[in-house]
């Protein structure tokens, strides 16, 4: 994608443009090119994004094209935006734990939560709590893997560093 090409750029009129665009034809975007899109412009704080993005979680999960959209959004939002929109995600994960798994998995292996958890920088200490709580039920201490021996880092032992690291 040429996103960094777009760095300079990033203006209301071209926001507009993209998100109208994927709106329009989400049907033919793949969900990895609308989180690229999504995480650019949320990055930016831009509320018709953030808009657009919790309407992905407000209609019932169809296919398994619709469920990949806005998991992708799920986990965007939560990368750039999970203080405001902390409350929505917070409900959407709860009501739809697998959906939910699978939100937090990307998300402990996000390119941006790779070494520092930036979530808990966002969330207040009561939705942390929450938060520890829920992964610690959904992904359960006694299941982690041994990190003594190296390894390669895959969901499962990124999502019980993130589960940890909150509580740091």
């Amino acid at each position: 994608f040429v996103l960094r090409k777009l760095q300079k750029c990033w203006d209301e009129k071209l926001v507009i443009s993209v998100l109208d665009w994927v709106r329009g034809d989400s049907g033919h975007i793949k969900a990895v090119a609308i989180g690229s899109l999504l995480g650019e412009i949320l990055s930016r704080g831009n509320e018709m994004a953030i808009s657009f993005a919790l309407d992905f979680l407000k209609y019932p999960i169809g296919n398994e094209q619709q469920k990949e959209k806005t998991i992708v959004a799920a986990v965007e939002l939560l990368n750039n935006t999970a203080a405001k929109t902390w409350p929505i995600l917070w409900e959407f994960i709860q009501k739809n734990p697998e959906c939910g798994r699978t939100i937090l998995l990307r998300l402990a292996l996000h390119h941006e939560q790779l070494h520092k958890t930036r979530i808990a920088n966002e969330l207040s200490a009561e939705a942390i709590g929450d938060l520890y709580l829920w992964l610690a039920r959904q992904f359960p201490h006694q299941e982690d893997s041994d990190m003594d021996s190296p390894r390669w880092i895959g969901g499962r032992e990124a999502v019980a560093e993130l589960r940890d690291s909150l509580l740091r």
